[in-house]
């Protein structure tokens, strides 16, 4: 089972990129007085690059043992950005950037040099040299990716912890492939996939039909609604594509020429058994969706791991505790779990991972696992 993944500086010169690229729009943005934009700008870095994307993507390093250079990085690179943030911040929300900057530079922090108040340091100015263009946009495809990934998995209701065995991925017009190739890992490890390969001509996977919408067409058909509904049905797959492509159609209804456009058209399109199929600014990526007995028993070792993670943040472990886990469940659920053991010690911390079939553990809880009962109990070591 492949673990997260990608490299480590990477990101960390991509979020640093990211952070002073930050800076010189909410300068641009204050200089101008348009406060609205650079607290927006500011918000949608917070939540969705730093937390969503660069914290979630390293939690392992910050997991690593306390002498680990990369963990080291890591924090370095974190701290660094979010007393950025709190002086970019400052002019605008001058009581919680104090508050933030206090808990970040507290003489217990690393950063014990730091002016005891935000409002005593200078306002940041960004390193035109850590700003890497083609990193930002590389890395904000492998997001378009993911995003659209998990809108499949989403609208087909597998669950993430699923894995699956191939992601297909059609990038935009003279976009080389070879731009997600240093990030495939990344890919695989959000969408917990087996296989990403690049791809041209999803649309095979979809079949094409159009039907009228009455209410906007009719007016303009008039008596010659159903003879226009009948001629649609009869369309090709290639003439229904080329309609979605230029937005108009022309059909002869009763020797006259009559011009449709696409809100008199509704085009409906249907997956081939199999695949699930998510475009959106040029990038189109195919799911596959059939599932392996492997596929199928890695989601219960994945199904078993998330319960035991829960019932360690709700016993109040820390991150860094060793447990023993006791699971009564399905000869099903126990034989997938046996299988992956060494994958279930290493995410749970657990020295010891003990089935049954028959006997609940004492204090237990009992779990739903993809339909199959399971009783799983922790103690910390």
């Amino acid at each position: 089972l492949e673990s997260k993944a990608g490299e480590p500086e990477r990101f960390d010169l991509w979020i640093t990129s990211k952070y002073n690229s930050l800076i010189k729009n909410v300068t641009t943005q204050l200089d101008k007085y348009e406060i609205m934009r650079a607290t927006r700008a500011v918000q949608h870095f917070v939540i969705e690059e730093l937390s969503n994307w660069y914290v979630r993507n390293n939690r392992r390093r910050y997991w690593a043992k306390a002498d680990d250079p990369s963990k080291m990085r890591a924090y370095l690179t974190l701290v660094q950005i979010l007393q950025g943030v709190c002086q970019l911040i400052a002019p605008v929300a001058p009581f919680m950037s104090e508050l933030i900057w206090r808990q970040l530079t507290s003489p217990d922090r690393a950063n014990k040099s730091a002016p005891d108040s935000v409002h005593m340091t200078e306002f940041p100015k960004p390193d035109e040299s850590a700003i890497d263009s083609e990193l930002e946009q590389t890395m904000g495809l492998i997001e378009k990716i993911v995003s659209l990934g998990r809108a499949a998995r989403s609208r087909k209701n597998i669950k993430i912890r699923q894995p699956l065995a191939k992601l297909l991925v059609e990038l935009p017009s003279g976009t080389k492939s070879e731009r997600m190739n240093s990030d495939l890992a990344i890919i695989k490890s959000e969408l917990n996939i087996k296989e990403v390969e690049a791809a041209e001509n999803l649309d095979r996977f979809l079949t094409y039909a159009a039907k009228l919408n009455f209410k906007t067409a009719g007016p303009k058909l008039g008596g010659a609604v159903k003879q226009a509904s009948s001629l649609l049905g009869q369309l090709s797959e290639t003439e229904i594509k080329e309609f979605v492509k230029k937005g108009s159609l022309t059909l002869s209804v009763d020797g006259n020429d009559i011009s449709l456009s696409a809100e008199d058209i509704e085009v409906i399109k249907n997956e081939r058994e199999g695949y699930a199929v998510e475009s959106d600014s040029g990038v189109t990526v195919a799911l596959t969706t059939s599932l392996t007995d492997d596929l199928i028993d890695e989601g219960f070792a994945r199904e078993i791991v998330n319960k035991i993670q829960n019932m360690r943040k709700s016993s109040g472990f820390e991150v860094t505790d060793f447990i023993s886990v006791k699971v009564q469940t399905t000869e099903k659920v126990g034989l997938a779990a046996r299988k992956y053991d060494a994958f279930i010690k290493k995410e749970t911390l657990a020295q010891s991972v003990e089935f049954s079939q028959s006997e609940i553990p004492d204090g237990a809880t009992e779990w739903n696992i993809n339909g199959e009962k399971a009783s799983i109990a922790l103690s910390k070591i």
